[in-house]
């Protein structure tokens, strides 16, 4: 499982020219600016869409913005995707990126990706991190190029290298699977462990059986626990899963079979097929719940109807 950065990122950027500047499209901008500051966005919209049209790439950026989040003005993919178009065709990295992210998605144009892989190497090689991260993913999946996992992991190092948490994780997946380099535990828990410290889930996720494991680590349950509750706690259907197991067990915490009952219920909710089977098994034998025969068949019928 790869993960992408936000695939459309119309952050408004900031001017740093003088307010007195004589060239209008910069007052215009500074006008434009000042309004988004204060959430007045149709004043914030009149003013780009003035400095967009006097040429300023900025604003171009920025008006693409508005159209596609809908601010100061109706949502328009096809605007958003005009003045995004024009704002990269003048070098803005950024707008480069949302382009990418436009074609990539079919939003205000057809789906392209070969057009997505090129906007996203214009922007990535003008130093844009989730560019980069991006790049490494289409060059792993093989979208708009052709499958190179030597340059998805050669991007996907960059963007991790840059602080990029999203790219951590693919950095550590592809450490840990020997795709694109060798195969290097030590190398793939150390990136899933800045990543999962970054706020990942599924880096929590993986670093936690990392240390159930004792791979690329030494086994330590009480950190897999702790790991495993975080990504839990964010909503990770495989932890609330392993999370219950480890309360289960007793396993790096205290046996509990209320909590266990209630992860892996969670678990089962979300659709994870073990999690239906064993939550079926709890409720046949009353753990962490009272007996409930008519949900333990629910559950485990539910589970092998899922693959199980």
């Amino acid at each position: 499982m790869r993960i992408l950065s936000c695939l459309l990122c119309f952050c408004i950027l900031l001017s740093t020219s003088c307010s007195k500047a004589a060239n209008p499209a910069v007052e215009f901008l500074n006008k434009a600016q000042a309004a988004y500051s204060k959430e007045d966005y149709q004043e914030a919209f009149k003013w780009y869409k003035k400095a967009a049209e006097l040429g300023n790439a900025e604003a171009m950026n920025n008006l693409g913005g508005m159209y596609y989040e809908g601010k100061g003005t109706l949502k328009d993919y096809k605007e958003a995707f005009k003045w995004g178009e024009k704002a990269a065709e003048l070098g803005v990295a950024k707008a480069m990126f949302n382009l990418g992210g436009m074609y990539s998605l079919g939003q205000g144009t057809l789906k392209d990706d070969k057009e997505a892989f090129k906007w996203y190497k214009k922007a990535a090689e003008l130093g844009n991190t989730a560019a980069i991260n991006n790049l490494g993913g289409m060059y792993y999946e093989g979208e708009g190029t052709l499958k190179d996992y030597k340059e998805a992991f050669k991007w996907g190092k960059k963007a991790a290298e840059l602080g990029d948490a999203k790219a951590m994780f693919n950095l550590g997946s592809m450490y840990a699977n020997g795709e694109g380099t060798l195969e290097d535990d030590k190398e793939a828990f150390k990136w899933y462990k800045k990543a999962a410290e970054l706020g990942t889930a599924e880096a929590m996720l993986n670093l936690g059986g990392m240390y159930y494991e004792g791979e690329g680590t030494l086994k330590d349950y009480k950190e897999a626990f702790k790991w495993y509750k975080k990504a839990a706690e964010l909503g990770n259907a495989k932890a609330m899963f392993n999370l219950g197991s480890m309360y289960y067990e007793g396993k790096g915490t205290l046996k509990d079979y209320k909590e266990a009952f209630k992860w892996v219920k969670k678990a089962a909710e979300l659709g994870t097929a073990k999690a239906m089977f064993n939550l079926g098994g709890m409720y046949y034998e009353g753990e962490g719940t009272l007996k409930d025969p008519q949900q333990a068949k629910y559950w485990i019928k539910k589970a092998y109807e899922a693959g199980y």
